[in-house]
């Protein structure tokens, strides 16, 4: 499967403080005063990001320090140390970019589901993750979707395992 949203990869590890993270700005917030969407590692210390803007911190190889500062990133080139006030003007313009966020995220998490089913490759299985994907149309919040993609990535590998013996126990069954 193509997939529409080409994504750029940020490696971190942790900074002095022993922590590390992606966190993409998604609109305000009453009490934090922005809504972030802290992004799941797609493998130990890589980050998928997109066209937005975050908030990082972290190390990265080579460049200075992440210190919780505020990046955007505009077909595939990050800005960093962006100021607060463009942080603010540019609320109304992320807000309006949360349907192609959520359809970002459903995309990244039905690549992962046909990876497990090019894994297995088995009708039972192919039929439990096309309604998984089915599913996926219901959720219409991409903090609710991001859970879900993190979720998933911590979970692939246990989810073959468990197809794999389903499976096994399936055709011991019939045999």
């Amino acid at each position: 499967m193509e997939r529409r949203f080409s994504p750029n990869y940020l490696s971190l590890s942790p900074g002095e403080d022993d922590k590390k993270w992606v966190a993409e700005i998604t609109g305000p917030d009453p009490n934090f005063r922005f809504k972030r969407v802290f992004l799941p590692e797609f493998e130990p210390g890589l980050y998928e990001i997109h066209d937005g803007l975050y908030q990082i911190h972290g190390l990265h190889p080579g460049i200075t320090p992440f210190k919780k500062e505020y990046c955007m990133v505009n077909r595939g080139h990050m800005e960093r140390r962006v100021p607060y006030g463009s942080v603010i003007e540019a609320l109304p313009y992320i807000q309006a970019y949360e349907p192609q966020r959520q359809e970002r995220i459903r995309e990244q998490i039905t690549y992962i589901l046909n990876q497990i089913k090019k894994e297995l490759d088995h009708e039972l299985v192919n039929e439990d993750i096309s309604y998984m994907q089915e599913n996926l149309q219901d959720l219409n919040d991409s903090q609710v979707l991001t859970e879900t993609l993190s979720q998933l990535l911590k979970r692939k590998d246990s989810m073959i395992k468990q197809y794999q013996q389903r499976l096994k126990n399936y055709h011991h069954y019939w045999d």
